[in-house]
């Protein structure tokens, strides 16, 4: 009897003859820090509790997972030591995942802001 083993996604060897975490280590971070994002996500915390949030969220911090794949997060506060400080951030989102929002100056004033439907 052979005994079990696991691979890591990260390890496995692609058809180039790198790792998965190799071949994602060179993929850049394509969303500056400092840039506006909109982004759907949820979480479940357990026990009934959950959230579901739709929010226009700036990019305070670039990251990897544990592939190597690009990761970015994300909080209310544009200047990354003030999310820090106030440990203000929601993370672990890939670039799929949200959509650039410019800055305009009608932006800035609030209109277009994110609002819920109307019932």
């Amino acid at each position: 009897m052979s005994e079990a083993r696991f691979v890591l996604m990260g390890d496995i060897v692609e058809a180039n003859g790198k790792t998965v975490r190799e071949n994602n280590e060179v993929i850049g971070h394509n969303i500056p820090v400092g840039t506006l994002v909109e982004v759907k996500y949820d979480d479940w915390y357990g026990d009934g509790a959950c959230l579901k949030a739709h929010a226009r969220l700036w990019v305070v911090k670039q990251g990897r997972d544990c592939d190597g794949s690009p990761l970015y997060w994300l909080s209310r506060w544009k200047n990354p030591e003030s999310a820090e400080l106030f440990r203000d951030m929601v993370g672990g989102f890939s670039e799929k995942s949200l959509t650039i929002i410019e800055v305009t100056p009608e932006i800035v004033y609030g209109t277009g802001a994110l609002c819920w439907p109307e019932n």
